[in-house]
């Protein structure tokens, strides 16, 4: 949180250097260690700091990512937290995480209209300070593990300016031994936001080419 709050506090034409800055410290490697945890705080804090880090498409810091992820698996890269799998194996499995809470997350927020609804019966005998513990428990917002949004977010700075090799990257990893398609992850979990996803029409282009 300190490193992001320099990146993102300050004079906003200085942004770029301090970015550059912080990226010869060897920021970059940190956010995708970080990010790469199965630790949901760990991994939270390494998508922010990729977020600031790549704020405003600043193309010297895309690039010294792309370089970084070519790696691979490389040692410099394993999670800061021990556990196996990549930084694009983690946004894989949060993205796909993320198209099961869906279905779980209107499930809760059913439930929870349902016990805001039944609150004054369910109230009835209660002191003030058990009401209050109760209505803080119904009002607990669902208690999401994928962070769909940072992911996506980071994804899109990742390739904001049609910075087309790391597209081409996140598609697919052919030096690599396996290979995630972030893009269509990406792609799955949009179509599954949709009650009723709309087909595409002959002439219309594939949603897919909306990252670019």
């Amino acid at each position: 949180d300190v490193l992001t709050t320099v990146l993102t506090s300050g004079p906003e034409d200085q942004q770029g250097e301090r970015q550059l800055l912080l990226n010869t410290m060897g920021l970059a490697t940190v956010a995708l260690k970080m990010a790469a945890c199965e630790d949901d705080d760990l991994c939270h804090g390494g998508l922010r700091l990729a977020m600031a880090l790549l704020d405003g498409g600043n193309s010297e810091v895309q690039q010294a990512f792309l370089e970084l992820l070519q790696a691979g698996d490389a040692e410099h890269l394993v999670a800061a937290d021990g556990t196996e799998g990549s930084f694009l194996a983690k946004c894989k499995l949060r993205l796909i995480r993320g198209q099961k809470e869906i279905k779980e997350r209107k499930i809760y927020l059913q439930q929870q209209a349902d016990r805001r609804e039944d609150f004054d019966e369910m109230a009835v005998g209660l002191s003030a300070a058990a009401k209050e513990a109760m209505r803080e428990d119904i009002e607990r917002p669902y208690p999401s593990r994928a962070f769909v949004v940072d992911v996506l977010e980071t994804l899109r700075l990742l390739c904001e300016g049609h910075h087309e090799p790391l597209q081409d990257f996140l598609r697919a990893q052919p030096s690599q031994i396996v290979t995630h398609d972030l893009v269509k992850e990406a792609y799955e979990l949009l179509v599954a936001l949709e009650a009723r996803p709309r087909p595409l029409a002959p002439h219309e282009p594939s949603r897919v080419s909306h990252f670019r």
